[in-house]
């Protein structure tokens, strides 16, 4: 069984540590948020000149020996280059997707945050190469650092005679912050060799390289068992579907709006054309507009597409055709090929029976199309769903290893992606590779069957952000909180006011709470004070309940519409208004989440129930989304 934390502690930056020592360097590198590496660097130093001073061959040659020998000519090439000021140095424009100059601002956050050489060691080496993925780790150590001051101290479980049995650990844990920076690739036009071993990095589970004959729990790994050394996080995805800020920023008119006007330095000019491109795209379900947006390298041949496959086996310790064919089969079920999807892309692949060839209700498919429910034997299935499969790689390798929606976070694996049918199948979709790119799951989950825009437009405007008093799940609406009266300036305080006014009358605040509900309670008994319930109440309404509480339960009439505040007051506040807040809000959401699974885990044979899990994880601070965690087995989460 793959618990909820091997999955999500693949990636060596999130691993679970404890609370740190805050310093003004540490507050400056996680002042973006929750962005990708290259648009952390670009937002930190946003007040710095345009251009910058690189030196000359001798020192590039340190990042890729292969430039030694082009010395000059490699510095003319490079675009705005002005000439040299100096001996051996180079005036260019300051770029971060620069190999050189993304290298050099890594080891500078690394050595202002502590992190030193030996403490990021070089995960993978691809055939002789590193790919930066020894720079990724630097910064990966140095955001882990960064984000230390931010956790929750451990929380101790007990066991029945109240010894320490578990203890869960806080993780720096960031959706975008510690994909691959794709660094090697991003200026890169065309596919190849270099292109290639960046992504298979990437999709490279670190902890179990080529040559790990087993790990902690004395598993073995090999061709025979591939599963668990792709890089995936979608069982947690599968359950936040709610977008990070920077996802906001990107798929929605009102959250690029906001960034902009807050000045944020990666939303260049052609970043915000490309944003505007991809959702209008989107929201069209346009295919051919979204592939032409998301698709890097538009040519990959068969012999690309081969020489992929068979290096990410040599790159993982796989031999021969089995090692090949793993990694087709890993993907090759994504978007689903049975039932109700079992319409699907077959290729070229001989031997289909001509009752395949037709739907469910007898209308001819296309040529490269099959009906997977009317085909019973099992080799020929195998055969359309490997076929299928080795076409579901070629897509993921012209985004260039990239999420379509959120390509500004770097690399990421397709085990930590959904396929995306754009033009969805309840809306005539088909289920083939004019019709695919790989995105994240939150997102892809989140879209559904509609377009993208409007549903995460009304999360963010509809919905609101709460504040860091209120404990129910991100996204909904505060409730009864009014600023100016200290009765009721927070959730929190909605609650003591309420506990204090029917102290030593518990008789009296039950009959209360079975009337109308509890304010400021999270738990079942919201009764009436359920945003949901009381926006539908009518004035008249809310008056009669004004004067119940003060006849019957002797409020004051100031103290009765502190309870009942006009259906108007119950509102939260906009992503607008406050995306740091919301920036800050989704991280604890993901972090209370890995928590909660932690203690999940052993809650079983500790005796812990599910409810003093929440209790003891709330306690430790703001918790969000802990209103409805999810409590399936974690025996079904394989990637």
């Amino acid at each position: 069984m793959k618990t909820y934390r091997d999955l999500f502690e693949r990636s060596i930056g999130q691993k679970t540590m404890e609370p740190g020592v805050d310093t003004p360097e540490k507050q400056r590198l996680r002042e973006p948020g929750d962005v990708g590496k290259v648009e952390r660097l670009q937002q930190m130093n946003r007040k710095k000149s345009k251009n910058t001073r690189i030196p000359a061959d001798a020192e590039l040659a340190k990042v890729d020996p292969e430039l030694r020998s082009k010395g000059d000519e490699i510095l003319r090439d490079v675009g705005g280059v002005t000439g040299a000021k100096g001996a051996g140095t180079y005036r260019v424009p300051r770029d971060y997707k620069d190999p050189y100059q993304y290298q050099r601002n890594v080891d500078q956050q690394a050595r202002k945050t502590g992190v030193s050489d030996e403490e990021t060691p070089n995960i993978i080496d691809v055939q002789k190469k590193t790919n930066f993925t020894d720079t990724d780790d630097k910064f990966d150590q140095a955001i882990r650092a960064a984000e230390a001051p931010r956790l929750k101290k451990p929380i101790d479980f007990k066991d029945k005679e109240g010894n320490v049995a578990f203890r869960s650990q806080d993780s720096p844990a960031l959706t975008h912050g510690f994909q691959r920076s794709g660094v090697g690739i991003m200026n890169k036009t065309a596919y190849d060799d270099d292109v290639r071993d960046n992504i298979i990095s990437a999709i490279t589970d670190p902890d179990l390289v080529a040559g790990t004959p087993e790990d902690e729990t004395g598993r073995k790994f090999g061709p025979s068992n591939l599963k668990p050394q792709i890089v995936g996080r979608d069982d947690l995805e599968s359950e936040i579907k709610d977008p990070t800020a920077r996802d906001l920023e990107n798929v929605t008119q009102r959250g690029e709006d906001q960034a902009v006007k807050d000045g944020k330095a990666y939303l260049t000019p052609e970043v915000v054309e490309r944003q505007k491109a991809m959702r209008d795209a989107m929201n069209g379900q346009n295919s051919k507009k979204v592939q032409e947006l998301s698709f890097k390298f538009p040519d990959i041949s068969d012999d690309q597409l081969n020489s992929f496959i068979d290096n990410w086996g040599q790159a993982r310790g796989q031999l021969g055709a089995e090692g090949k064919k793993k990694l087709v089969a890993e993907l090759e079920g994504r978007g689903g090929t049975e039932g109700e999807r079992g319409i699907i892309y077959s290729g070229n692949t001989d031997g289909i029976p001509d009752e395949a060839r037709f739907d469910d209700n007898g209308k001819k498919l296309p040529d490269d199309m099959v009906n997977m429910n009317k085909i019973s034997d099992k080799d020929l299935k195998r055969s359309i769903k490997e076929t299928r499969g080795r076409e579901l790689i070629r897509t993921y390798l012209k985004q260039g290893g990239v999420n379509a929606y959120a390509p500004h976070e770097g690399l990421r694996s397709p085990g930590d992606m959904d396929l995306e049918h754009i033009q969805s199948l309840k809306a005539g979709g088909m289920d083939h590779p004019s019709n695919w790119v790989w995105a994240s799951r939150n997102l892809n989950q989140l879209r559904g069957d509609q377009d993208l825009e409007p549903i995460a437009d009304t999360r963010i405007d509809k919905q609101g952000v709460t504040g860091p008093e209120d404990g129910r799940k991100l996204g909904q609406t505060t409730q009864f909180v009014q600023k100016d009266n200290e009765d009721f300036k927070s959730v929190g305080q909605v609650k003591k006011t309420f506990q204090q006014f029917f102290r030593g009358d518990k008789e009296k605040q039950d009959a209360f709470t079975k009337e109308f509900g509890q304010p400021g309670t999270k738990n079942k008994n919201f009764g009436i004070f359920s945003p949901d319930e009381y926006k539908n109440l009518s004035p008249e309404e809310i008056q009669d309940n004004r004067e119940i509480a003060q006849n019957k339960y002797g409020m004051s009439p100031e103290m009765a519409a502190g309870f009942f505040p006009d259906a108007g007051d119950l509102k939260g506040t906009p992503y607008g208004e406050d995306p740091k807040q919301y920036d800050d809000d989704s991280t604890r959401n993901l972090r209370d989440q890995l928590m909660y699974r932690q203690a999940l885990a052993k809650a079983g044979e500790l005796g812990i129930s599910k409810d003093e899990i929440q209790k003891q994880i709330r306690k430790k601070g703001a918790a969000r989304a802990m209103e409805e965690l999810p409590t399936r087995d974690d025996s079904d989460n394989d990637i």
